[in-house]
């Protein structure tokens, strides 16, 4: 790595750097040139206006407020490793760039620069973009470069300095503040103490927050606690609780990442409606659901036969690893009312629920799951589909270490954003969390965990960030 060439940018050595024509202004012939550097993964989009894009991940935060953005909303793309802002950031963002030069001028006098000097250059009529490549004529560049204000920016050009931002002087007066309003004159509360609890609460609203579900079937019984439940569990209690106008029960296909809880969710449904809960994997023979008559005759039952006839939850786990000629004999039972078994025709019982899981919707290989099927269009149309993304809160709630699960949410933010095809599922949270209570250190975790085959250049990059 030490021989590796240097970012013109960031001036760091790096493996991998891309060409990029930029203009620059040069001192020897006293206007701008174009220039070809070379520049790191990051410093590439460095001083670009950002550009609309789609969101293809529902798990993107918006760097500015730290709110989870939906699949498919607009949000603003600022290069690999910058990440994104909300459309709400980003145009306000916009708004403050477009203030007159009049209050860009107020607030540089306020910094101490005043007189000829703020007049002699009009930077505050300028845009931030064209003032950081000022600032990188001058030597100021690479990320400290974007963490700064266009207030901060115009005071370096002008003074060769600038202020550092600090919150710490507003949040003591607004503590002492507060101290003041609880207990007016109580010396025995401490500012201090004020302090750590506010700081504490703050860290606790900015952390997503897992539900607990409890449910009341009617007013004269008693509530049933279902304790910590995925954000989407309601809905889906909900769709599973529903009957259509002849009685009979929806199909459920949840679709979501391997590790987002769609097992356990199943479960809980089956708890929470007090019925039975049958189970079955992937398959590819129809046997695997209707069962078989052995060489005596004997008919062996199967665990769809006991949930379709007698009642309850039936999951059908990892159903789109399944051969598609395997599930046909699944769309009589399923929508018609009637299923016929190798021994009988059955009817379908009023309380038999049927909740597939999958990592896709039925349409075939995709990303990361490239052993999936697809599946055959009358069978996915006898479906209701809900979409079962990692739940945040509650990986962070339940894996048993806060910390490690905030570092393992983060490798999966960096993979996502830089498109490395590596699955980081909540199940690197559990397992993690428990081996670091055996005693094994982080780094040993991390490899066994996190890592799953990434190459060295992936692995730095990722560590790099985190």
């Amino acid at each position: 790595m030490t021989n590796a060439p240097k970012c013109a940018e960031c001036l760091k050595p790096q493996p991998r750097l891309k060409q990029r024509t930029r203009n620059r202004w040069s001192s020897e012939t006293n206007k701008e040139e174009s220039v070809i550097q070379l520049l790191c993964d990051q410093c590439q989009h460095l001083g670009d206006k950002p550009r609309p894009i789609y969101n293809r991940f529902s798990g993107s935060r918006c760097r500015t407020c730290n709110q989870v953005q939906v699949k498919g909303a607009t949000v603003y793309f600022y290069g690999k490793g910058f990440g994104v802002d909300c459309k709400t950031c980003y145009e306000s963002e916009e708004k403050n760039m477009s203030e007159s030069t009049t209050t860009y001028a107020s607030q540089c006098r306020e910094l101490g620069l005043n007189g000829t000097t703020l007049t002699s250059t009009d930077y505050a009529s300028q845009s931030v973009y064209e003032l950081r490549k000022l600032c990188r004529e001058l030597g100021l560049n690479g990320t400290t470069l974007l963490s700064l204000g266009k207030a901060q920016i115009v005071e370096f050009l002008t003074t060769g300095a600038y202020t550092p931002k600090t919150t710490e002087a507003a949040s003591t007066n607004g503590n002492r503040k507060i101290a003041e309003s609880v207990a007016p004159g109580d010396n025995n509360i401490d500012e201090a103490q004020v302090n750590a609890i506010l700081d504490q609460r703050l860290k606790d609203l900015s952390m997503p927050k897992a539900i607990t579900v409890t449910l009341k079937a009617s007013e004269a019984s008693e509530a049933k606690d279902l304790g910590l439940q995925h954000k989407a569990f309601p809905l889906l209690l909900q769709v599973c609780s529903t009957r259509t106008k002849s009685g009979d029960t929806l199909n459920v296909w949840l679709a979501g990442p391997a590790g987002s809880g769609k097992t356990t969710a199943a479960q809980s449904v089956a708890k929470a409606l007090e019925l039975q809960f049958y189970f079955t994997g992937a398959l590819n023979e129809p046997w695997g659901l209707l069962g078989f008559k052995d060489a005596t005759g004997n008919y062996n039952r199967t665990q769809f036969r006991e949930a379709y006839e007698h009642g309850g939850v039936f999951l059908f786990d990892e159903i789109d690893g399944s051969g598609p000629d395997a599930l046909l004999c699944f769309n009589a039972a399923l929508a018609n009312g009637h299923c016929a078994f190798p021994d009988k025709v059955v009817p379908k019982h009023k309380d038999c629920i049927v909740i597939a899981a999958a990592n896709t919707h039925g349409l075939g290989a995709r990303g990361e799951y490239v052993g999936r099927m697809k599946q055959d269009g009358a069978f996915l149309d006898r479906f209701v589909y809900l979409d079962w993304p990692v739940d945040e809160a509650l990986e962070i709630e339940t894996s048993g270490n806060k910390n490690w699960t905030l570092r393992v949410i983060k490798v999966r933010q960096i993979l996502a954003d830089k498109g490395i095809k590596v699955l980081v599922t909540p199940r690197a949270s559990i397992y993690g969390a428990s081996l670091l209570k055996s005693g094994l250190d982080v780094d040993a975790v991390e490899e066994l965990t996190i890592r799953k085959g990434m190459t060295d250049d992936q692995w730095n990059l990722v560590k790099g960030v985190v």
